[in-house]
Order: structure tokens, then sequence, then C-alpha cells
């Protein structure tokens, strides 16, 4: 394994079509003006964050447990709900559907 210095961007893509691929139940939105209100509310994120994520690349996002993770138009989907699953697993391992207490949601 290089060092994260040595890493390029072909690592990363190579890395990323190797990961399963997977669904979840979180909700894929789509990051437009028009789902600004929609993602505020499911994701508890203010005006600032949603105008934050909306003028990056980021043009899709999941949000396990309002933990937000966003991905650019050529992130496949099913990493991203891939990603949520471990998210979602970290903060609620007896998958009991509400965060575990004691999780380390805040610094994720």
């Amino acid at each position: 394994m290089p060092s994260i210095d040595q890493v390029t961007c072909e690592d990363i893509e190579a890395e990323v079509r190797s990961l399963p691929k997977e669904e979840s139940n979180f909700i894929e939105y789509e990051i437009t003006p028009y789902t600004r209100e929609e993602i505020k509310v499911e994701c508890n994120i203010s005006n600032e964050q949603f105008d934050a994520l909306l003028a990056t690349r980021f043009k899709k996002m999941v949000c396990p447990f309002g933990v937000v993770i966003a991905g650019t138009s050529l992130f496949p989907s099913p990493n991203i709900h891939y990603t949520a699953n471990v998210v979602a697993n970290l903060l609620d391992p007896a998958e009991k559907g509400k965060i575990e207490e004691g999780s380390d949601k805040e610094k994720l």
C-alpha cells in the first residue's frame, strides 16, 4: 500500500470500483435548488450547509442518522449506499433504528 502522498487518482478510482454493489434503506437526494427544503428537513442541515453543498461538485447525498454523505455525479450510487450502511452500522450496531447511546456521531 503506497503512503498517502503517493496515492493517485487512479488508485482511488480503482478502490471505488472494487467496493461492493450495495443498496441501503436511506433515501438518495439529488442536490439542486429544488430539493433544498426536503434535504434541510430530512438531513437536518442549515441553509448555509445546503448552500455549501450546492456550491461544490457534489450532486447526490444520503443522510444516515443525519450524517451527510455526498458524492459527485461520477461517484456510483451503490458506493454512496455502501458508505451509508457503514456509517449506520457504526451508529446503530444493534440495528434498532436509532443511534446507540455513546456513539461517535459528533466525530462523524
